[in-house]
């Protein structure tokens, strides 16, 4: 399995269509589950932050075709919420679909 699919599982196991989450949600799915969370460690380049890591995890869920960014009057809406690490972090609201 790809880090993408168990992206896409998270999502599609944890939001039904018209919920809203942030990358931070998938991140915590993807970390509480065993197999998952063996995948994202996997994929963990060597060469990056974790923040790093986990912008590149926002953009696999842009690509994903699950999810939309949510926007007002053509501007992404953010939201803060906590990281893994306990630390608020400004993210983008994403949208089931």
């Amino acid at each position: 399995m790809q880090l993408d699919e168990a992206i896409n599982e998270t999502i599609k196991n944890n939001f039904e269509i018209g919920d809203y989450f942030d990358s931070h949600a998938v991140i915590n799915g993807l970390l509480v589950n065993k197999k998952y969370h063996q995948l994202y460690m996997d994929f963990y380049p060597k060469n990056c932050t974790v923040a790093q890591y986990h912008g590149q995890i926002a953009q696999k869920i842009a690509s994903s075709g699950i999810a939309l960014k949510v926007k007002i009057d053509e501007k992404d809406i953010l939201i803060k919420t906590y990281t893994i690490y306990g630390e608020l972090s400004e993210n983008h609201l994403w949208k089931r679909i």
